[in-house]
């Protein structure tokens, strides 16, 4: 449910542990882009997750 990019680097950060300097690299990015992608996503999850509590 979360655009691509920002599914990206979630996936990248939590699951394969990689740092923000790591996620930059393999996105061909800036590391502040991946502390703001990272931002949204986790904004983004709260966000679905109240939507969809029971």
């Amino acid at each position: 449910m979360l655009p691509e990019n920002q599914r990206i680097a979630l996936v990248l950060s939590t699951y394969h542990e990689l740092s923000y300097k790591e996620i930059a690299e393999v996105m061909e990015t800036s590391v502040s882009s991946v502390e703001s992608l990272l931002f949204r996503a986790k904004n983004n999850l709260r966000k679905i997750m109240v939507k969809t509590k029971p």
